[in-house]
């Protein structure tokens, strides 16, 4: 079957070739201080401080991923009105030929209400008429707009107008501008979003997208399909599609048995005639074992937001439709529940509140990774259940009062072989969390005079609120540790990853629940990274009799250098948390001792492991 889509140009990305005609080409990378290249200008609103070349032009409200040298205009920074701050080219000469693209990176998220259009002005700068309105993204995106329409003019101004809408905004980000004129040979596939874990007897779709990047109208073609090198047949389509258009094709490929399937898809003809042999790889992984997936759903709220109760509630409907299934996590914002490692999910992923991820994947009908339609999220949540997961784990936890730290031990056993690359990431959570008396802890409820509404009649501000699945502490930050799991694992392979977390005022030790993930990462993109794996477990409150030996010490204490382990004692594996409940140091294989002289002074907890998976835990002094 053939979909025509609109072109979503983050999912590929190519180079201009050599051969075609730039009529403009600027990479900011010869700007200074703050500069404009030369040529090039801005206008803007009365205060604002308008565009602007860099590569750290971030700030609290506008984090800006990883770049080289680019042009932005910041509203978070400026707290200003920017209604139309504009970034403009020299005047471009469109009058050779019927045909030209416009090609730029840009990073633009929308997460405050803000826009990015593309203008064009052919009188100088008098008017201007807007030819794209940039959708959000939440990485840095390549983007193309046709420029067809101003073929045959020789004085072209475009522009990149950002508007805060009169709100305190984020900004918007622009590098790398291209002006061409396309070759009669430019088509390029590219593969989409797609999940790789699957069983053994699946017939999957494979979809790969096809986009005309050439002068020339294109009225059919052909891709090819190989399946570990082998022939697997191949797909025509006689779709019209003209410059910019968009088409996607579906195969299916039968998966017999178990094993890495590694689908390659080749553009082999277009209209008629051999094409430029583009290609698109799939990996998928037919596993040993079938399992269906658990579902991590995060949910970002607050207690000033009036509408998160019924984002609560909804919560709460999904995590008791599936109790065992789905697991539940509040994340706060700027109130007396949140910290900084929640807050920094929340600045990575999410634009409006109330809202949630599932399993922080991105759907296709969404620009987000979090979803803001509460009627959905029990759709979306059944369609991640049916997906299957490609490890099984599993959590054992302890609370140990008198030492004041929570343990926590993930084991993980692949469901077939499996090859990528994968972080780990301990979430501990809480129930139960309400204080009537403390106006911090009141809960803003704008549905206290909606009939039908959980919350009608309770007041707008709810003084008895309970909490529940708040998010307490994150032990890998937002992206999870990295390095805990090899790049190739094995079906019948065993791994085990071990966290340390300090116990805060304020936590009620029987209402914790420690939930363990693995995720896929990719390159720390919120588009390329989602969540395989979770699993959850209550705190177990007491003591532990599965430790090692309470009597084995560790000497000398406080320390400068080498710290050696009684008894000739010989750990398998070592692991050094500082007081935070951060891991500075890591050592997965037998030692009778370990060197702290590299770690700055302060207090740092020792866990010490055994071939069994016995533990104890000792206070260390670096001095």
């Amino acid at each position: 079957m053939f979909r025509i889509f609109f072109f979503i140009a983050f999912v590929f990305a190519f180079f201009v070739a050599e051969s075609q005609q730039v009529i403009l080409y600027e990479d900011f990378e010869g700007t200074a201080g703050g500069a404009l290249p030369n040529g090039w200008t801005k206008q803007q609103e009365q205060g604002a401080d308008g565009w602007e070349t860099g590569n750290n032009l971030a700030s609290g409200y506008f984090d800006v991923p990883s770049h080289s040298l680019y042009a932005a205009s910041n509203d978070d920074a400026c707290n200003c009105n920017s209604l139309c701050n504009m970034l403009i080219t020299p005047p471009l000469d469109l009058s050779d030929t019927s045909f030209y693209l416009l090609k730029f990176d840009r990073y633009f998220t929308k997460r405050y209400g803000d826009d990015l259009y593309v203008k064009v002005s052919l009188d100088g700068g008098s008017s201007w008429q807007v030819i794209k309105t940039v959708k959000p993204c939440e990485d840095w995106t390549e983007e193309y707009v046709s420029l067809n329409d101003f073929a045959g003019n020789g004085n072209v101004l475009i522009a990149f107008c950002y508007s805060d809408n009169n709100y305190w905004a984020s900004g918007a980000a622009v590098d790398n501008v291209t002006v061409f004129v396309p070759s009669v040979s430019d088509f390029h596939l590219f593969s989409g979003i797609y999940y790789s874990f699957v069983c053994p007897g699946d017939s999957i779709d494979v979809n790969p997208f096809f986009v005309n990047l050439s002068s020339q109208v294109v009225s059919s073609f052909k891709m090819d399909f190989y399946v570990n090198g082998a022939y697997n047949g191949g797909v025509e389509s006689s779709q019209q599609l003209s410059l910019l258009d968009t088409v996607s094709v579906t195969k299916k490929i039968f998966i017999p048995s178990s094993g890495i399937y590694d689908v390659s898809v080749v553009l082999s003809s277009v209209n008629g005639s051999s094409a430029n042999g583009d290609t698109v790889n799939f990996r998928f992984f037919a596993l040993n074992e079938c399992k269906n997936t658990s579902v991590l759903v995060e949910e970002n709220t607050g207690t000033w937001c009036s509408y998160c109760p019924e984002g609560d509630y909804f919560l709460d409907s999904l995590a008791g439709l599936y109790p065992s299934k789905v697991k539940p996590v509040s994340i706060h914002y700027s109130d007396v529940m949140s910290f900084a490692g929640g807050n920094n999910i929340i600045r990575s992923y999410f634009y409006t509140y109330p809202s949630v991820m599932i399993n922080r994947w991105l759907f296709n009908d969404s620009w987000y990774v979090s979803l803001k339609n509460k009627y959905t999220w029990r759709q979306k949540t059944e369609t991640v259940l049916q997906r299957k997961t490609p490890f099984r784990i599993s959590v054992s936890s302890e609370y140990d009062e008198a030492n004041g730290y929570y343990s926590t031990t993930l084991h993980i056993l692949p469901l077939g072989d499996i090859i990528g690359d994968f972080s780990v990431n301990l979430f501990l959570t809480e129930d139960s969390i309400t204080h009537s008396g403390d106006g911090d802890y009141w809960q803003l409820n704008a549905f206290n005079n909606v009939p039908g509404s959980p919350f009608y009649d309770k007041g707008d501000t709810i003084k008895d609120y309970v909490f529940n699945h708040v998010l307490r502490y994150v032990a890998g930050g937002t992206w999870g540790y990295s390095g805990f799991l090899p790049d190739t694992m094995l079906y019948g392979d065993q791994y085990d990853v071990d966290f340390l977390v300090l116990m805060q005022d304020g936590w009620v030790p029987e209402n914790m629940n420690a939930i363990a993930v693995v995720e896929f990462t990719g390159e720390n993109s919120v588009y390329d990274r989602y969540v395989v794996a979770v699993q959850s477990q209550g705190l177990l409150v007491g003591n532990s009799e599965i430790k090692l030996n309470k009597g084995l010490a560790v000497y000398p204490n406080p320390a400068s250098g080498v710290i050696y382990f009684s008894d000739d004692f010989s750990a398998a594996r070592l692991l050094l948390y500082n007081v935070t409940g951060n891991l500075v140091k890591v050592i997965n294989k037998p030692v009778k001792s370990v060197y702290v002289g590299d770690l700055p002074q302060g207090v740092y907890f020792l866990k010490l492991i055994d071939l069994n998976g016995n533990f104890c835990v000792r206070k260390i002094v670096k001095k």
